[in-house]
């Protein structure tokens, strides 16, 4: 986990991308696994479009700056989009969970897991690529619905696993597991992402990410521990049954 003062200083971190990983050498990369050669290509793709945005970028830019032939990407990625939408589930949809700590309170513990998912977003590669599609999504369709694209293939998030263990071990009545992540997360990283998106951090009036995250978590437990989300599985009458008796 980050120190507290990490978190704030990824508030305020230079908006540039960040040195793509791929600078590891000049030239053509030694013979590489096919693990290997898909991370290499992700990290030149994450590159190219910072530099260039979308619709610029070329197969061959990405090709060139990961040091391999434009058949060689083929191989791996049919196009310029199957190659964004690996890029972006990359990015996006595989974070880490954080550990377990044992005697730890269910705020401590999904304050903990919302410390990591913002972590990893609010990194300057990430806000880049959110900028890239906000910036270019009106003209590229395939842009703006790539995040929708990539969540319906999609298993249960980080957030939306916390919440089903908590349900399924009896420590939490969530009833939606999907709407209870949604709503934590606008109530505690959403606005800091937001900030930086449009470049107006508002120092003067800006709240420390874990005492944001800290407040928000209190708040939203507490709410929902008082009134559980209805279960999208239940009919509106059956729901209004199970409320009433």
């Amino acid at each position: 986990m980050h120190t507290d003062s990490g978190r704030s200083a990824g508030l305020t971190a230079s908006l540039e991308p960040a040195a793509p990983q791929d600078a590891r050498r000049a030239g053509r990369p030694p013979v590489l696994g096919s693990t290997d050669r898909r991370a290499y290509l992700l990290d030149a793709a994450a590159a190219v479009f910072a530099e260039r945005g979308y619709a610029a970028a070329t197969v061959d830019a990405i090709a060139a700056k990961a040091g391999m032939s434009k058949k060689t990407v083929y191989r791996v990625f049919d196009s310029k989009l199957a190659l964004l939408d690996a890029l972006l589930d990359d990015r996006f949809f595989n974070f880490p969970e954080p550990p377990e700590e044992a005697g730890g309170t269910l705020e401590e513990s999904l304050a903990r897991t919302l410390h990591a998912i913002a972590s990893i977003l609010l990194r300057p590669d990430r806000t880049c690529l959110m900028r890239m599609i906000i910036a270019e999504g009106p003209a590229a369709p395939e842009l703006m619905s790539a995040f929708e694209r990539l969540k319906l293939g999609q298993d249960l998030n980080t957030l939306e696993r916390w919440f089903e263990r908590q349900e399924t071990d009896g420590a939490l009545k969530v009833g939606n597991v999907r709407e209870a992540a949604r709503l934590v997360f606008g109530m505690t990283v959403a606005e800091p992402i937001m900030q930086i998106l449009v470049a107006a951090p508002r120092p003067d009036e800006e709240i420390p990410l874990h005492q944001r995250i800290a407040h928000g978590v209190r708040i939203f437990l507490h709410g929902l521990k008082a009134c559980p989300l209805p279960d999208p599985t239940i009919g509106e009458d059956e729901e209004s049954q199970a409320v009433l008796f």
